[in-house]
């Protein structure tokens, strides 16, 4: 009998059925491996690699994590935190600083799904605090989120996210108004959408976003109101992200952006403050769950451009980083760091590079 024609393709050997691989095995896993349906901590679903949360959730695991509790095909992880918390100058004051004592509540819960394909996660938390003199400093946060992943092949999927968000100002902030007798809420919707696809080493990103940032009228030390509509604005995003792997536990990659911000008022100047704006960085995401130092760093330049001529533009480098170092089981040490063109209310400025 004539043997068998025997076929060669590259990097692969034909002996009779059986195909051997000769790439190293930690390629093969990285690149072959099929993407894992269960996820507690939903890490495949990240459609704005730019504000990666996989490294804080990382910062924050300990060895006693719950484990969960099994809801048919999705697993609930109910939490709440309980923390003290003091401040030497509340008020964020230049000069007579005050201090104050505050009790911070934060309960959560988060639905991941069990599925061996696709996958879902939905999330609600709150953030509150009792301040023992100054309850105008108190926080009244919430927090509302939905993120799926729909997997179209093995190496092709799509992202989505939705969320709704409420925060209180932060003290200090220049846009804040020296004669505000509290903290104004900052309500934000978003709304992001991204393409997905691996070729061998190269991972490409395609992500498109929607944000509406609404500022709350706030109370005036005079017993009167400001009612902060012309902060109100909304920023759309598009974005392209390449990423190759130099081996699987570092990537390097480029992202660049570009944006539309539409404010529904003038401000105080009367100019109104619409713009567009470009984002270029690059970067390098290293390490894994279990490596002692991991996470990602990027360097870029940003370019914030206003529609009136009157506003001068806002350039500059960005530095953005989200670095974990788990120094043991129990201890644990996060680094953040992030750069970007901020809308500002201040007469005859457009924005600032914080």
């Amino acid at each position: 009998m004539a043997p068998k024609p025997s076929r060669m393709r590259i990097g692969f050997e034909t002996v009779g059925a059986i195909r051997r691989d000769h790439h190293p095995r930690a390629d093969i896993d990285a690149f072959e491996r099929p993407r894992a349906g269960f996820d507690p901590d939903a890490f495949s679903i990240e459609p704005e690699r730019a504000r990666d949360r996989r490294p804080e959730r990382q910062f924050r695991r300990d060895p006693f994590d719950p484990i969960g509790i099994r809801m048919g095909s999705f697993m609930i992880f109910p939490e709440a935190e309980l923390a003290a918390a003091a401040y030497s100058n509340v008020f964020r004051g230049s000069r007579d600083p005050l201090g104050d004592a505050a009790l911070e509540i934060r309960p959560s819960v988060r639905a991941v799904s069990m599925w061996s394909r696709h996958a879902v996660e939905l999330r609600a938390e709150a953030n509150t605090s009792f301040h023992r003199r100054y309850s105008t400093e108190d926080d009244r946060g919430a927090l509302l989120e939905a993120r799926a992943r729909l997997d179209l092949t093995r190496r092709t999927s799509i992202e989505a996210l939705a969320a709704w968000e409420l925060a209180q100002e932060t003290r200090g902030s220049i846009d804040v108004p020296l004669s505000a007798a509290e903290r104004g809420d900052v309500e934000t919707r978003r709304a992001a959408v991204s393409l997905n696809h691996r070729l061998n080493r190269l991972a490409l990103q395609l992500r498109g976003s929607l944000a509406e940032f609404d500022y709350g009228p706030v109370a005036t030390l005079g017993g009167g109101e400001i009612s902060n509509e012309d902060r109100d604005y909304t920023q759309q995003e598009v974005a392209l992200r390449a990423s190759w792997v130099l081996k699987p536990t570092l990537s390097a990659f480029a992202e660049t952006s570009a944006n539309i911000r539409d404010h529904t008022t003038a401000g105080s100047d009367g100019i109104k403050h619409d713009s567009h704006g470009t984002r270029h960085r690059v970067g390098l995401s290293f390490g894994d769950a279990e490596a002692p130092l991991h996470g990602q760093a990027s360097i870029g330049y940003g370019q914030q451009t206003y529609d009136d001529p009157l506003l001068p533009s806002v350039e500059g480098i960005l530095i953005d980083a989200s670095l974990v170092w788990r120094l043991s089981g129990l201890t644990s040490v996060l680094l953040t760091a992030r750069t970007d063109v901020d809308e500002t209310n201040l007469a005859g400025a457009g924005g600032a590079l914080t």
